[in-house]
């Protein structure tokens, strides 16, 4: 929103960022539970964390998309709202993909995967049917992958809605100051002068002797 001081367009493309970080990590949660529950790299899972972290990201993208509105202009608290809700969200960024680095590290470990040890294992039977085991030891690795690199994405849209905040309040603040500016007396004319335009408006304050 331009003509008041500030513009909301970088704050509302970051909120819409969250959003969609958020509803991701939230779908590859619900994937990653299905999957990964009978295992021991899958404590993620156990814990829904991509579910529960993905609905706050998108309660948090859906708060900034508010506070970008032009009919939000003048309430600060909507900023400050998002701007801690953006920290928060960054440190649930953090750890999902601390988690998932883990579950990497977990995978790698389990008999299914680490053929060198354990030779080579049986299928694995699913509701969808039987897979083989290689091939449900990479579908693991990927939902992994994919919620660090979720995780990686919210952590730069929570960076950058963060900036955006502090630069939307500076600038409403200076507007709201500028706005508050008196109309000063020009001592040489004994004109009073508009600060804020830096237009004269000829209105003699005293009168000729």
């Amino acid at each position: 929103m331009k003509g008041q001081g500030y513009d909301n367009t970088n704050c509302r493309l970051s909120a819409i960022a969250q959003v969609l970080f958020g509803f991701s990590c939230l779908v590859f949660g619900v994937g990653d539970r299905v999957e990964m529950m009978h295992y021991e790299s899958g404590f993620p899972a156990k814990g829904a964390i991509g579910i529960w972290i993905g609905i706050l990201i998108v309660a948090t993208g859906m708060i900034g998309s508010i506070a970008s509105l032009p009919v939000n202009a003048q309430r600060r608290y909507l900023v400050i709202t998002y701007f801690i809700s953006s920290i928060i969200s960054m440190l649930l960024a953090l750890i999902i993909a601390d988690c998932y680095i883990v579950s990497l590290v977990f995978i790698a470990r389990e008999g299914d995967c680490n053929y060198d040890l354990m030779g080579k294992p049986s299928p694995v039977t699913r509701y969808y049917g039987t897979v083989p085991a290689d091939r449900q030891c990479e579908i693991r690795r990927k939902y992994a992958v994919v919620m660090i690199v979720i995780g990686l994405c919210e952590l730069l849209s929570g960076i950058l809605a963060i900036y955006n905040c502090i630069q939307i309040y500076r600038s409403r603040k200076q507007h709201a100051l500028a706005q508050m500016d008196p109309i000063l007396p020009d001592p040489e004319t004994l004109e009073t002068v508009d600060v804020r335009s830096d237009k004269n408006i000829h209105q003699p304050i005293a009168a000729e002797i």
